[in-house]
């Protein structure tokens, strides 16, 4: 992007002669990792720290950089004065977008499953085309624009965006203009918020409003919720595997390693392999079909690619460790992702099934509830041992009990750190674990001291 584009894009105003034409070759918004002819901007919520990481920026290589203020800036580099940082941003983004509408964009949301639709849709495209996706969680008002900013030239945009508020899909959807929604599920995550179910489906369903009447909207119509989603503006694609659908999924089979199952598309049968072991993530395969078809890409790509997807780090990813098997999805939690976590640990074959579980957040006024419920869950999966960390172990544990789970099979702890000390009298050799919580729980610490633990 040109100095004159970002100018008349982010609508700011330049502080500095410098030549207009310059070449700004990356954004970002760290500034310990600028690269040279990069543009900074600065989004610290103390905003008199502003002025000494803009010149930590320009130190480290920058160009360029936003500023609410005039401050002394290196010879040949420039500020541009914005009111505020993160609107500016916003309004840079959504001016990008509105010069590259022709570069088909596919928006990802949902209560769960955002990242690995993510992860398979991406691997599909990429096949194909090239492609730019959101790394890590940069999925919020900061990360997914900063995303698009960032575009050079590929073929294929692909967005997850996540919420916990009404109006939060509203600013998103507005800012990307997707061409393609894809909405995996409505479950509980952020239920705390948004008070109910069906506030969440509306909240998600702000997604429509950035598209037009020719973008297409997929969605997982077993789901009790989309499935009543009937009238919208764009083309409606369904997937499923329980209902009449688009792109129905039969003959599902779960293993230890993997999970296959079949499509029909025109009368011919498809055959797919995810190397995720649980029905649910057929789902998101589903979508990433969808996906991949709407966009003329034979069936016998897509079938390679899912089987070879590249997941995102600590999504299910399933490790060997001295005879045990970690399945490590601590990078977030629903209650449906938990039921999803154990499905996959069932489908393992060691001699024990242990399940290190903590807090999933922002559950407001059902948190005891919903903890009840993933105890409960725990209980029907028949799991051996139950580990529950957190402010609401005792809630796990009262749900896991109610339902024929042993209270001599159960261990309750306040804090995550509460455990690493515990981990080698806990587990033992053979045993498949999960371990699960919500982000802010660390439970990364937890797969960090079983490596050591277990391989010394």
């Amino acid at each position: 992007m040109k100095l004159k584009e970002l100018l008349a894009y982010s609508g700011g105003t330049l502080l500095n002669e410098v030549d207009d034409t310059m070449e700004i070759e990356a954004f970002t918004i760290d500034s310990r990792e600028q690269k040279e002819n990069s543009f900074f901007i600065p989004l610290s919520s103390k905003i008199e720290e502003r002025p000494n990481h803009i010149r930590n920026a320009f130190e480290n290589g920058a160009i360029g950089a936003f500023s609410t203020e005039e401050i002394a800036v290196p010879q040949g580099k420039f500020l541009i004065k914005v009111d505020n940082t993160l609107e500016a941003l916003h309004t840079l983004a959504k001016n990008d977008r509105m010069s590259m509408m022709n570069v088909p964009l596919i928006a990802i949301t949902g209560s769960v499953g955002k990242t690995t639709t993510k992860d398979m849709v991406y691997a599909v495209l990429s096949s194909t085309y090239t492609t730019l996706k959101n790394e890590g969680n940069f999925n919020n008002e900061i990360g997914m624009p900063f995303t698009l900013i960032n575009y050079q030239n590929q073929e294929m945009i692909i967005l997850e965006m996540g919420m916990s508020a009404m109006g939060e899909m509203s600013l998103l959807t507005n800012i990307a203009k997707p061409n393609v929604a894809l909405i995996t599920n409505i479950g509980t995550s952020h239920i705390g918020n948004l008070g109910s179910r069906e506030n969440i489906l509306k909240a998600k369903l702000e997604i429509l409003e950035g598209m037009d009447e020719e973008g297409t909207l997929i969605l997982n119509t077993d789901n009790d919720l989309l499935g009543t989603v009937e009238k919208v503006k764009p083309r409606l694609m369904t997937v499923g595997i329980q209902k009449q659908a688009d792109y129905q999924a039969y003959n599902v089979q779960v293993n230890k390693d993997c999970t296959t199952f079949c499509v029909q598309e025109s009368g011919k049968e498809y055959a797919f392999k995810i190397m995720l072991s649980s029905e649910k993530f057929v789902y998101n395969a589903l979508l990433a079909i969808g996906v991949g078809r709407l966009y003329h890409i034979p069936m016998e790509k897509i079938q390679a690619a899912l089987e070879h997807c590249q997941y995102t780090k600590m999504r299910m990813n399933i490790e060997k460790i001295n005879g045990m098997t970690i399945i490590n999805d601590c990078y977030n939690a629903s209650l449906e992702s938990i039921k999803a976590a154990l499905d996959a640990l069932l489908s393992q074959n060691g001699k024990r099934k242990v399940a290190i579980l903590g807090d999933v957040l922002e559950l407001g006024k059902y948190s005891s509830k919903l903890h009840e419920e993933i105890g409960k869950a725990v209980a029907e999966a028949k799991v051996d041992k139950l580990i529950s960390i957190g402010d609401f172990c005792q809630d796990v544990k009262n749900g896991a009990v109610q339902n024929g789970m042993p209270e001599t099979a159960i261990l309750t702890l306040s804090k995550t750190e509460d455990v690493l000390d515990k981990l080698d009298t806990i587990l033992e050799k053979e045993d498949d674990v999960l371990v699960k919580a919500s982000r802010g729980m660390k439970f990364e610490t937890i797969i960090e001291k079983i490596d050591q633990v277990l391989t010394v």
